[in-house]
This record gives structure tokens, C-alpha cells and sequence, in this order.
């Protein structure tokens, strides 16, 4: 009877278990990775010589162009609410990024189309972006022959193409370029493909079918904002200071009279409006200069008033600028001033600003999952949890960064490294990042050097977290959800409901309402299908899936949610999502699954919602979280014990040098052999 059972048994896999055929559907389009930026601010770091803070020098040491393919440049600047490319060209502009404009209009294109156009001519932004702001300003490639950089006529747009080698390599380029305000600008190197044309293997073959402005956020892209040449900052807090109209004035070098600032400097913006993190940029010619600072909350700092500034002004700014201060003598090398300012009388303790996100980057490397991003305030707190999915969710949490472990400096700027494998696949499990400010006045923001110093900072920092210190609220906290990243992809095609979807079409987005996918393929009659690694992201992506029987029938996932719906699949398959694997060497190639799916499964909650997939990446709706609880008495108990092991630890290290010391003492002195 047994032995029937195992027979019937094994009739019923050989029937029911599914058949896989899903094969990849590679289409034409375009790819796009980012180029390494260096930035030219310091003498040596660009290959010309030149020394400016407007020059950037392009090359593909990191990633790579398609290999032997005609290669276009972008450089895409930031704006509200999507990053501007441009190649520097509008009719190449146009010819790239749409190559089919008959069923457009002439404000379409533009809109659409022409970066170049919303850049320069577009009066509702107000960029103000120029490439010929004076001589050296302009696209410059190397020319092997001469081995010197030659200026290229951009407005002539067959001067802008370049060839790739048979490695993916360009010419080394530099760019300058102006804006009236400091701007985040990236550089991003723009190739078409057709079918499966042949694409480099450095990691960076994800980007195929990708959009510039998901590109300029989310792949590994790192960019300069042009000109922090000057923050304005209140003395009492410490913060940076938005919406401060700055003012310069120019003076003769001969007679100390004012002169009038715009015919040596056409294209200055005067007054200048500091932004979000508190900056203020003047481009100007060698010559003497003051600044004037005005905002109805604060007055001008003057020299009598440093007395007043806290020990910490010297570890955020530098350069004090006062009232009366010394005039600024340009001469050669852009002057960099911090610009102190006094709050009024009415509220002498001073004023704080919201915590703002102006960049961020989530990519994947080697399993590990890198998060790195710019804030408008430096030296913030980053809290990570391992959150679980739930109404509400449930997070614990995971670990805090600040500026001495990766996370925000005093520029705001922080690079992380989360490891994926602590995520529980079969829970849909995420990352939450939890970033807080701090009291700049009262916080730590110097490295401890000392194995005491670094104890009491450990242990204090187990305090807080055992008595559940609590972060400030109200602008001084922002969250942002970052999913895991997999770079294989093997399961299911599950609708909203739980149903598996046939002959679903599968689509890999950076953004759900983008107009392409990244990658595209279709599942079999099972709703099975694989996708390996060089068809993914290296930044974070979510997934598509489309019914063919129903267009309406789109389920929208995060990739926690794939996983999670695919948990026992995983499980069951041995399948390890973060290991890299290509097609040609994927060990489960020609593997059909042993595992046979449930036809309806109980979906998580919806992550990924249509609305929320609108917003860039990081800015999705917000999740409501609640952190598990810690016994504040068991772990104050175990602080407890640890500070009182500590304490018997280094008593017991000073008693043994202190015996051993008087050891030494009482040992007699030795005596000189007397000679024979």
C-alpha cells in the first residue's frame, strides 16, 4: 500500500509540476550609466591643468560605453521636480530622447524633449544654465593626436558624438557649465542598442531601457553641487540658514570705490537667495568684495560677537564672515567666506530649519546594499531598522550611523552599507531609515581617540538606547524606505489578489509610471519566469506584472513583496536572490522546479502603490512603523552590568601595573661585577 502511494504520488509531480519555457524577450532602446566626475576645484585634479569650480573631467574608469558604438554625453542638472539632460545640443537632445516627434507639438517637444531649451530659454524655471559663459566655458574633448583638449562647437551637434572603443572606452572630456544657482549636476554616458547588441560586462548592463532622470537618481551616480563656496549660518544654533538675500558689492582696487558689480560681472545674480542647506555662490572676476547679508530674523554677526559662538562653529564652518570683516580680495582662486548671523532680539536663542533630502542613490554591490545621499543639514543622526510588513508594520531596530561610521558629515552627505542577507526573504522584509538632527551646539563632533573616550561614548550611546531616547519631531526627522535590492530574479507572477498570472508580462521599473521598463520579458503558461543578473538594476527597482487576457489586471510590486510571495518557492529551490548570476552561467538554466506553486496564496499588504510609485525613489507614501519595544528594565540591567564589568576590568588592569610597578622598585639594584 505504501509503495502505491509513493508511485501515485510521483505520477501526480511528473503531471501537474509545471514545464518552464519563460526565455527573455530583449528589446531595442537605449542605455545610459553614469560616467566618474572629477571636479576641477583644486590644482591637478583635472588631466587639462585648468583650476575651476564650474569644470568637471569625464571619463569611463568605473563603467563602461557600449563597445564600439557611436557614445552621446548628458549632463543632467537638478530641478523641481525632475533633473534636466542635455547633450548641449536641442536638435540632438530631441533626436535622442524622442526619436519619433510626428505626433507632437512644437510645445511638446520642447517640454518633452529639449533639455537644452528648459535649461537656457524655459522662463518658468529659471535655471539660467549657460555653456558660453566665457572662454573656457563649453564641451572639451581630448584629441590624442596633439594630446590637448579642443573646444567643440556644440551648437553643431556632429561635434558632440563620440566612439567608443572595442572595451567600452571614451576619450577622456571635460565639461563647464553655469547655472545662476548651485545645482546638482551628474554626467551620464547615452549609447542605442538594438536587439541583443553586445553590452559590457561591468556590472553596468542593467540599464538598458532606462530613463535619464531614474539614472540621474538612482543608479551608481555620484555628481557635484557647483559653488558651496559660502554658508550662511545662525550663531546660536549652528544651522544653516535658507532664503538669504545675499548681497555683493565690488570695489576698485585703486580708489576703494564702489563700482558698479554688473559690468564686470554680466551674467552675477545680485542679490543671491541662499537655498535649503543654506548656500550662496557669486561667480565673479578677480577684484575686492563684500557681502551683505539681510532676513527679518537676523542681524549681521560683527567681530565683538565671537565670543558668543559655540566651541562647535569650528568643526561645521570655517572662514568667518562678520560685518566687519575685511573686504575680499579675489585674486586668482574662488574665495570661500561662512557668513555669521545674530538672531534678533525677540528670539535670542535663534531658529531651526526642517531636515531636508536633496539626494539619494540605493544600489547594490556584491550582495551588499550601498545607501548613500545628501542632506541640507550636517552631522544628522541615521537610525536603521529591519522592518517587517504589517497594519501597521513592525520594525526593530538595526543600527545607527553618524559621521564617524559612514553616516552624515558635516556636509550632509553619508555613504552606508547595509547587509541584505540579514533580511528574512519570507517576510518581505525592508530597510527603514530613520534620519534625525542633531543639537549642533551640544553634540559630539569630534573623533574620540582615546580607548576611555570611545568606551564612555559606547556605553552612553547603549543608555539612550536602553531608556528609549526618543528623536525630536516636527521638521527635525525624515524617513525614507529602502527595499531590498535582488540581483536574480526566479518565481511567480502573482496578481493583487493572489492569483498567479499565465503568460503574465513581467516588467523590471526604476519608476512604475516610467515609460519603459528597464527590462521586459514575459512569464510562461505557469507564470513562471527568470531573470538573471544582467538584466537588473544595480539601483532599486520594483516590478510589473500585466494579465494578457486583461490589461486592467496590473500588480504592482515591491521586490520585498516578490520575495515575500515566493518565500516557499525560494525556500524550496535553494535559490539565493543577491548572488550574481548571469545566463550563460546560471546553474538553474536548464533546472526545471521540483516546487509546485499554490494557484492563490494570501498577498502581503500592497507596498508599491500606483500613487506612491508617482514619487521618485525614497519619497514613497509614508509607512506606518512601529518600532518593537525593548524592556527599558532588562536592558538598563544589562547596561548596568556591563558598565560594572567594565569598571572591575580596567580596576583589575590598574592593580596588576600597580604591583607589578612596586614589584620593580623593590627589586634590588644590580651590582657591577667587580673585575678579577
Amino acid at each position: 500500500m505504501k509503495n502505491y502511494l509513493f508511485l501515485l504520488f510521483g505520477l501526480f509531480l511528473f503531471v501537474f509540476v509545471p514545464q518552464i519555457s519563460a526565455q527573455p524577450q530583449v528589446k531595442s532602446g537605449f542605455r545610459t550609466v553614469c560616467l566618474d566626475a572629477k571636479w576641477c576645484n583644486e590644482d591637478g585634479v583635472c588631466p587639462s591643468g585648468k583650476k575651476q569650480v564650474h569644470r568637471t573631467a569625464l571619463s569611463t574608469q568605473t563603467l563602461k560605453a557600449v563597445p564600439s558604438s557611436p557614445s552621446y554625453i548628458f549632463e543632467c542638472v537638478a530641478a523641481d521636480p525632475d533633473p534636466i539632460c542635455t547633450t548641449g545640443n536641442s536638435e540632438l537632445d530631441i533626436l535622442l530622447t524622442c526619436p519619433d516627434t510626428s505626433m507632437m507639438t512644437p510645445d511638446q517637444i520642447r517640454e518633452n524633449c529639449d533639455g537644452y531649451w528648459k535649461l537656457t530659454q524655459d522662463t518658468t524655471r529659471d535655471i539660467g544654465y549657460d555653456l558660453r559663459h566665457s572662454g573656457d566655458y563649453g564641451i572639451w574633448h581630448l584629441d590624442p593626436a596633439s594630446n590637448t583638449y579642443v573646444q567643440k562647437n556644440h551648437a553643431n551637434k556632429d561635434e558632440l558624438i563620440l566612439q567608443s572603443d572595442g572595451q567600452g572606452n571614451l576619450i577622456p572630456v571635460e565639461w563647464q557649465s553655469y547655472t545662476k544657482e548651485s545645482r546638482m549636476r551628474k554626467f551620464l554616458v547615452y549609447n542605442t542598442i538594438t536587439g541583443t547588441a553586445a553590452v559590457p560586462q561591468d556590472g553596468s548592463t542593467s540599464q538598458t531601457q532606462g530613463t535619464l532622470p531614474f539614472t540621474f537618481r538612482s543608479s551608481d551616480c555620484s555628481g557635484n553641487a557647483y559653488d558651496p563656496y559660502g554658508t550662511v549660518f545662525d550663531m546660536m544654533t549652528l544651522e544653516p540658514i535658507p532664503n538669504v538675500e545675499v548681497t555683493l558689492k565690488q570695489f576698485s582696487t585703486t580708489s576703494n570705490a564702489e563700482v558698479v558689480i554688473t559690468n564686470a560681472n554680466p551674467f552675477v545674480v545680485n542679490p543671491f537667495k541662499t537655498s535649503e542647506i543654506g548656500y550662496f555662490t557669486f561667480y565673479v572676476v578677480d577684484g575686492n568684495y563684500t557681502l551683505s547679508p539681510a532676513h527679518s530674523n537676523y542681524a549681521q554677526a560683527s567681530l565683538a560677537d565671537v565670543s558668543q559662538l559655540p566651541v562647535n562653529a569650528n568643526r561645521i564652518y570655517s572662514d568667518f564672515y562678520y560685518s566687519d570683516s575685511p573686504v575680499i580680495r579675489q585674486r586668482g582662486n574662488i574665495e570661500h567666506r561662512d557668513i555669521v548671523m545674530k538672531p534678533n532680539a525677540s528670539n535670542p536663542q535663534g531658529y531651526t530649519y526642517p531636515l531636508e533630502m536633496l539626494d539619494e542613490t540605493r544600489q547594490e554591490k556584491s550582495g551588499q546594499l550601498i545607501y548613500s545621499g545628501y542632506l541640507s543639514h550636517p552631522f544628522v543622526l541615521l537610525d536603521v531598522e529591519i522592518c517587517t510588513p504589517g497594519t501597521p508594520a513592525t520594525c526593530t531596530f538595526y543600527k545607527q550611523f553618524n559621521h564617524r561610521n559612514g553616516g552624515p558629515n558635516k556636509t550632509g552627505k553619508f555613504v552606508i552599507t547595509l547587509d541584505q542577507s540579514l533580511l528574512d526573504p519570507n517576510l518581505g522584509q525592508y530597510f527603514n531609515m530613520k534620519f534625525t538632527k542633531q543639537d549642533l551646539v551640544t553634540a559630539t563632533l569630534t573623533q574620540e581617540k582615546s580607548v576611555m573616550g570611545k568606551y564612555v561614548a559606547w556605553v552612553r550611546d547603549m543608555v539612550d538606547k536602553a531608556v528609549g531616547v526618543v528623536h525630536a519631531q516636527d521638521g527635525n526627522t525624515i524617513e525614507s524606505k529602502v527595499e531590498p535590492i535582488p540581483v536574480y530574479l526566479e518565481g511567480f507572477a502573482y496578481d493583487n489578489d493572489g492569483n498567479i498570472i499565465p503568460n503574465a508580462t513581467v516588467g523590471v521599473y526604476m519608476y512604475l509610471f516610467s515609460g519603459s521598463p528597464m527590462y521586459e520579458t514575459t512569464a510562461d503558461a505557469n507564470g513562471f519566469f527568470r531573470i538573471t543578473t544582467e538584466n537588473i538594476p544595480s539601483a532599486e527597482y520594483s516590478l510589473r506584472f500585466t494579465s494578457p487576457k486583461n490589461a486592467e489586471n496590473i500588480s504592482y510590486q515591491s521586490t520585498s513583496q516578490f520575495l515575500a510571495n515566493n518565500s516557499e518557492f525560494l525556500s524550496a529551490e535553494k535559490i539565493n536572490p543577491y548572488k550574481s548570476t548571469n545566463a550563460t552561467t546560471n546553474p538553474r538554466r536548464n533546472i526545471t522546479p521540483s516546487f509546485v506553486p499554490q494557484q492563490k496564496i494570501s498577498p502581503l499588504v500592497t507596498e508599491v502603490s500606483p500613487t506612491a510609485a508617482m514619487a521618485p525613489s525614497g519619497t514613497e507614501e509614508a509607512t506606518t512603523t512601529t518600532t518593537t519595544s525593548r524592556n527599558p528594565m532588562y536592558l538598563i540591567g544589562a547596561v548596568l552590568l556591563i558598565l560594572l564589568g567594565g569598571a572591575g576590568v580596567m580596576l583589575a588592569v590598574y592593580v596588576y601595573k600597580k604591583r607589578s610597578a612596586d614589584g620593580e622598585m623593590s627589586k634590588p639594584e644590580p651590582t657591577e661585577p667587580k673585575a678579577e
